[in-house]
């Protein structure tokens, strides 16, 4: 046993991680009502997710265990896997699932209760969060945030998240400017929308 922690003592983190927590308790914080953030023991944890009466679970690290994953289908319990890894060269690969991502726990959260796991629960799990706030929670379509008001915002909704998973973007948010860029390309667009509602109302004045 003592020569099982010496090597996993010079590992990666994640390797650190896996052996203090996968067999043990599952880590998973609600963020608000019926949405969870946890980590990849929660999200194949079968008594875990009964016991918080999940109906979803949206598993975005790039682990699978297939055994788990039958045995929590076979509760009734829905899962989405997107494989993808804490490192830059995928932010472009989860920033293409965010739409789909968020849209289905807004729909899922109607009648049942959402988990969404990464590897450890601080990163992935968590920016995919963010952009559900930011979409479906904090932000109305009616308001356009600048340039200038969008980072404070951003930074609130972080800090929120924070506020009910304090592990979460620590030590810090690996995927703040896949964040800031989903928030910037959704204003943008809104505000064309808008644009376009101010000169279609200015051409029918001037008909």
């Amino acid at each position: 046993m003592n020569y099982l922690k010496n090597a996993i003592n010079e590992a990666s983190y994640y390797y650190m991680y896996a052996y203090e927590h996968l067999c043990g308790v599952p880590s998973a914080d609600e963020i608000l009502d019926g949405v969870f953030i946890g980590d990849v023991v929660a999200g194949n944890d079968v008594k875990f997710l009964q016991q918080n009466h999940i109906t979803y679970v949206i598993n975005v690290s790039n682990i699978i265990y297939p055994r788990n994953q039958a045995m929590i289908i076979n509760k009734g319990i829905r899962i989405k896997n997107v494989s993808v890894r804490d490192l830059p060269e995928d932010h472009d690969l989860l920033f293409r699932y965010i739409p789909e991502l968020i849209e289905s726990i807004r729909d899922e959260r109607k009648n049942g209760k959402i988990l969404v796991n990464c590897f450890a629960g601080r990163q992935r799990s968590a920016a995919i969060v963010a952009c559900f706030l930011y979409k479906y929670v904090i932000i109305s379509e009616n308001q356009i945030l600048t340039d200038f008001s969008m980072k404070p915002w951003i930074d609130n909704i972080i800090n929120f998240i924070q506020s009910k998973r304090p592990v979460c973007f620590t030590p810090v948010a690996n995927f703040y400017d896949m964040i800031t860029r989903y928030v910037k390309e959704n204003e943008d667009k809104k505000l064309g929308e808008l644009e376009h509602v101010k000169e279609e109302k200015t051409e029918q004045k001037l008909i």
